[in-house]
């Protein structure tokens, strides 16, 4: 609605790239340029199509098995591809570059990805993190304590620092309230986390694991600063579904995969009679 009336105003002569970040003028001016040859219905249909693509090529290439698809039937995953279309768009581009194996285009889909929308910022320094863990070949005693610092900061920034940070960058979310997502909701995606933390640091060793252990755990800390965090868990419920098929125990990751499932269903059931 706000695309046909012409609300999303890009000003003509933005010219810093915190600026282009801030106000993500990369999509308002995309959507507008798309709109002069298509329907707005017709984009927004075909990039959540094209987005639930990019989700499920990389579940199916990077899983051990087709059945881990079954995760990606998730209320959250629907909920973020059909109407937050943007963050799903956004999203699927580091899936896209996680898929590259040519290093430019894969760090290019990365970057685009932050200026679509400002919140995957988030996981693109998660991507960061992973590559130069993987280039400098950092001693694996060393991967917990980056990837926990890591978790912390981002963490610190999104509750205690958000204000500040995204008011000096004019971002409008500063000033912006949200309602937070109920208690139980938030311990069951909080609990998807876990497997990952206690079985042999694999967050440390597994990107998908340690997508997962982020964004739960910064949905968990935003709850207690009455903020919602769902959405990113729902960004990353694709690499949950890689990061269970990843567990080297086999009982382990049977027991994993049922509860994944099992909070699945209930969410279901929940989200048909309009609770969640």
């Amino acid at each position: 609605m706000n695309f046909d009336k012409g609300a999303y105003y890009v000003s003509p002569d933005a010219a810093s790239v915190v600026e282009w970040y801030a106000q993500e003028y990369l999509w308002r001016k995309s959507i507008y340029a798309l709109k002069e040859s298509f329907e707005l219905g017709s984009i927004f249909s075909v990039l959540a199509l094209i987005a639930l693509l990019i989700f499920s090529t990389y579940v199916a290439v990077k899983a051990s098995a087709p059945a881990y698809l079954l995760l990606l039937i998730h209320p959250q995953l629907i909920d973020l591809a059909f109407s937050q279309v943007r963050s799903a768009t956004a999203m699927a581009a580091i899936y896209l570059a996680l898929l590259l194996p040519w290093r430019l285009l894969k760090y290019g889909f990365v970057a685009v990805a932050a200026f679509i929308h400002s919140a995957v910022l988030v996981f693109v320094g998660a991507f960061a993190v992973g590559q130069l863990i993987t280039r400098f070949n950092v001693a694996r005693r060393h991967h917990i304590l980056i990837s926990a610092g890591y978790i912390g900061a981002v963490v610190v920034a999104a509750t205690l620092l958000k204000s500040y940070l995204l008011g000096s960058i004019g971002d409008r979310r500063a000033m912006i309230e949200v309602n937070t997502s109920g208690f139980l909701l938030t311990i069951m995606v909080t609990a998807y986390a876990v497997p990952f933390m206690f079985f042999n640091q694999m967050f440390s060793r597994k990107f998908a694991a340690f997508m997962v252990l982020l964004a739960s755990s910064l949905c968990f800390a935003m709850y207690l600063y009455n903020q919602n965090g769902i959405r990113f868990v729902a960004l990353a419920l694709p690499a949950l579904a890689v990061a269970i098929s990843g567990i080297p125990d086999v009982q382990w990751r049977r027991l994993t995969l049922t509860a994944a499932v099992a909070s699945q269903i209930i969410f279901f059931g929940y989200w048909a009679k309009g609770i969640l």
